[in-house]
């Protein structure tokens, strides 16, 4: 199963000073395949994405948790 399958991932952004933030978020997949999401631009993962591209994904559920088999699952 690929992450465009998946109908949740445990987006993680980072805030300047490195400490991560989880936050699941509700996913699409594309026509071209890439997966697709809707935040507010003022949210902050918006904010903490303007200053850094650096992310992890990892598959969960509906409550950031991450599921078990993957990794940090």
């Amino acid at each position: 199963m690929g992450l465009g399958d998946e109908k949740y991932l445990l987006l993680t952004t980072f805030r300047r000073n490195g400490d991560p933030v989880p936050t699941p978020v509700w996913v699409v997949a594309l026509d071209d395949g890439d997966i697709g999401f809707w935040t507010g631009s003022g949210s902050g993962k918006v904010k903490r994405l303007a200053h850094t591209a650096r992310v992890t994904v990892q598959p969960c559920n509906a409550r950031g948790q991450v599921r078990e088999g993957t990794p940090g699952g």
